[in-house]
């Protein structure tokens, strides 16, 4: 796999917020939100798979560099394009709404 790290700067993440209620939604009344710090991802042509690894924050104090990392995911082409496309429109309600709805989508 060619693996394209991404470090991203730390988001500014209020943590009082870190656990929060999604109504309408059957998940549970709290869930946790972990913060990602950064990512690898690539293709892997032998298998015609995209390889993805989450980098994330699981506590206030933690520093990037001590970032905990998912599972190494793997996902069709057309999984990945299908993430690229929600991916844009959750930005695009962010960024062109006021709503304080959760927004988030179950796949």
């Amino acid at each position: 796999m060619t693996s394209q790290a991404r470090q991203n700067s730390t988001p500014k993440v209020n943590w009082e917020f870190s656990h929060i209620s999604i109504p309408g939604t059957h998940m549970a009344n709290n869930i946790s939100l972990f913060p990602v710090s950064g990512w690898q991802i690539g293709p892997v042509p032998l298998h015609d798979i995209i390889a993805l690894k989450l980098h994330f924050l699981s506590h206030p104090l933690q520093k990037n560099e001590e970032a905990q990392e998912s599972q190494m995911f793997a996902m069709t082409p057309a999984q990945g394009r299908e993430l690229i496309d929600r991916i844009q429109a959750a930005i695009e309600v962010l960024e062109n709404s006021d709503a304080q709805g959760s927004g988030l989508e179950r796949h």
